[in-house]
């Protein structure tokens, strides 16, 4: 199963990585994408803008086109992902 983690920090990367071995997922298909931009952002807006959700949703779609699944690792940006799912069942529905 491949895993993209959206992260906003580089660090985290080490964290999820040591998380991942030492729960014995081996096999598991383990990536890292990092928009410390995103958190940038939102840190200095003084929260989460829509102009920010949104960027951050794109990040998540297209980062599902190659992934079982994306978690997004950053609670800053966390409520955009309803939205991200959202669009995503919406987009598998035309697809049909």
């Amino acid at each position: 199963m491949r895993i993209v983690c959206l992260h906003t920090a580089d660090s985290n990367i080490a964290v999820f990585d040591a998380a991942a071995r030492a729960a014995g997922w081996q096999s598991l298909d383990l990536h890292h994408a990092v928009r410390a931009d995103l958190l940038a952002a939102a840190e200095q807006a003084g929260g989460l803008t829509d102009a920010i959700a949104a960027q951050t949703r794109a990040a998540l779609l297209a980062l599902r086109l190659d992934a079982h699944s994306v978690l997004l690792t950053c609670s800053t940006l966390g409520p955009a992902v309803d939205d991200a799912l959202a669009a995503a069942v919406q987009a598998a529905a035309l697809a049909i």
